[in-house]
């Protein structure tokens, strides 16, 4: 690790140690700044990466129990950042900055983790498949889909209160709201980037394995 990213990291521990000092909720991460970490500057946040991100992770884990960091700021805004198109950024980063937007990503399909071919399908601006374990998905503003289209695995960006969307409520053992999500020909639109599945995947996986890493320290503690 550099002594760039690691002072940076140590600057954003401490803002948000402070922050949930103050206020332990989405809004105090917002009013504190930290929800716009990885928006990027033109979309006014601080065009930050997973390295911050995932100390947000580890402190907000710690402290503030179940807040959509790991939805939106990881699995959502990252994405976006890297693959989303102009429009679709600036239609959305500015809302995740201020916490007026919150992404979730629809990624596991039924009997699978984060599967390489998804079963879900994208055809014509249109979504069909079913997602399962889906969290904050009657919070969110958008989810992020993993889909087949034709040969290649794509990223739609599907609306949860759209028509074609129906959400299942799905019982879980740790007690937060877990849905299934059934897409019937729900309207969808891309992301245009190259890979933008292989971004969703490799960071959900790795914010997945700093809330893990964070939750066993605790455990043993």
């Amino acid at each position: 690790m550099s002594p760039e990213v690691a002072e940076t990291q140590a600057a954003v521990s401490d803002v948000v140690r402070q922050a949930l000092d103050r206020q332990a909720d989405w809004a105090g991460l917002a009013s504190a700044g930290l929800l716009s970490l990885p928006v990027p500057e033109e979309h006014g946040g601080e065009g930050l990466g997973l390295p911050e991100v995932a100390v947000l992770l580890r402190e907000v884990g710690s402290r503030a129990g179940e807040l959509p960091v790991w939805e939106t700021l990881c699995c959502g805004a990252l994405v976006l950042a890297a693959a989303g198109s102009d429009d679709q950024q600036r239609r959305v980063l500015p809302g995740v900055a201020t916490g007026e937007v919150i992404l979730t990503p629809a990624v596991r399909e039924a009997g699978a983790g984060i599967p390489e071919v998804p079963e879900t399908t994208f055809a014509a601006g249109r979504l069909t498949g079913r997602k399962i374990g889906v969290t904050y998905a009657e919070e969110a503003t958008a989810l992020l889909v993993p889909a087949q289209d034709g040969d290649r695995v794509v990223v739609a960006l599907v609306d949860p209160s759209s028509d074609g969307v129906t959400l299942l409520p799905s019982p879980t053992s740790r007690g937060a709201a877990e849905h299934t999500v059934v897409l019937d020909g729900a309207e969808a639109e891309i992301l245009p980037g190259v890979d933008a599945a292989t971004h969703l995947r490799r960071l959900a996986v790795a914010g997945l394995c700093v809330m893990a890493a964070r939750l066993t320290v605790r455990e043993a503690m």
